[in-house]
């Protein structure tokens, strides 16, 4: 297995993309492309792209705008000056051809989790027909108050106190509550996995868990709100098989009820190759939960069913 990490010029034209390639031994019989969640980075995903290469799984991702080791220190948490839900989907579609170029005449498939989700479920409708299969993972369905009211509290602030202003409130309010459910906590994130060392983990990564500034807050309640209002929805691949999974104890897909909206609203665009697996017990890091080796493999024998690894 051969793991190379790569830059990139950012759509912005400002900011340097960071990103990592994984590959199998031999020729690699299908690409996994990744978009990762809020807060994190991508090298967190290595021990399962490791796995998935060991497959014969070529894996790709990169730190989104904000996040790892794209762009500058001073940006973590902070998106763009203008545009920064439009930039995100776009540096997404710019690994989409570094994929299109390297890896040539075998399956792409995208999977995205968390925050990465939504922004996959937006980026469908830009250039779905650029993949072969979608997986989201970790993700959720929102009224549109909600994203509203969120993205107009992360302006006023972001006019009183600057758009690099990292909130305490706004933090509170987007995730605060989701601990709730796993009292008495341990840490702030136990509703991230079971597995303690996990948990931990995330919490010792230096670019892991940096409140969002005001102005990335309101570029992802940009999103929500798009994909609320179905936006462009028209351009979503009918045909583009698509996978949920999520644990029923993840509160960022409202303990299964938020996936199962995302379920039904596939099939009622008249998607006709969707399916979904709720984890029992699984909080919101089904990848990095005490039962990971079967999610892992999961993906896997889903990806194997629908042919994406015959070759």
């Amino acid at each position: 297995m051969q793991r190379e990490e790569f830059y990139l010029r950012s759509s912005d034209n400002q900011k340097t993309i960071h990103g990592i390639c994984w590959e199998p031994k031999g020729a690699a019989v299908a690409v996994l492309q990744l978009s990762h969640g809020m807060m994190e980075h991508i090298g967190r995903y290595d021990h399962f792209a490791c796995w998935m290469a060991k497959q014969g799984v070529a894996v790709i991702g990169h730190d989104h705008l904000g996040h790892g080791k794209t762009g500058d220190v001073r940006d973590l948490s902070y998106f763009s000056d203008e545009k920064g839900s439009v930039h995100l989907i776009q540096d997404l579609y710019k690994i989409t051809q570094v994929v299109e170029k390297r890896f040539l005449h075998i399956p792409h498939i995208l999977l995205g989790h968390s925050m990465g989700s939504f922004i996959t479920r937006r980026y469908l409708t830009v250039y779905g027909k650029h993949l072969d299969g979608v997986i989201l993972m970790g993700t959720g369905g929102q009224p549109l108050w909600m994203g509203a009211m969120g993205k107009l509290a992360a302006m006023i602030t972001g006019i009183i106190r600057g758009r690099r202003y990292q909130s305490q409130l706004l933090q509170q309010m987007v995730l605060g509550s989701y601990n709730y459910a796993f009292r008495p906590n341990r840490t702030t994130n136990d509703w991230l996995s079971r597995d303690k060392d996990q948990v931990d983990a995330f919490l010792k990564d230096p670019y892991c868990n940096i409140p969002f500034s005001c102005q990335a807050y309101v570029d992802f309640f940009n999103i929500l709100i798009d994909l609320e209002l179905r936006r462009q929805f028209d351009a979503i691949p009918r045909n583009l098989p698509v996978l949920l999974i999520s644990g029923e104890q993840d509160p960022v897909g409202g303990f299964g009820k938020g996936v199962r909206r995302v379920y039904k609203q596939l099939l009622s665009i008249g998607m006709k190759d969707v399916s979904m697996k709720l984890y029992p017990k699984a909080r919101h890091e089904l990848l990095n939960e005490i039962n990971r080796q079967e999610v892992y493999e999961d993906l896997r024998n889903w990806m194997e069913g629908k042919g994406f690894l015959n070759r």
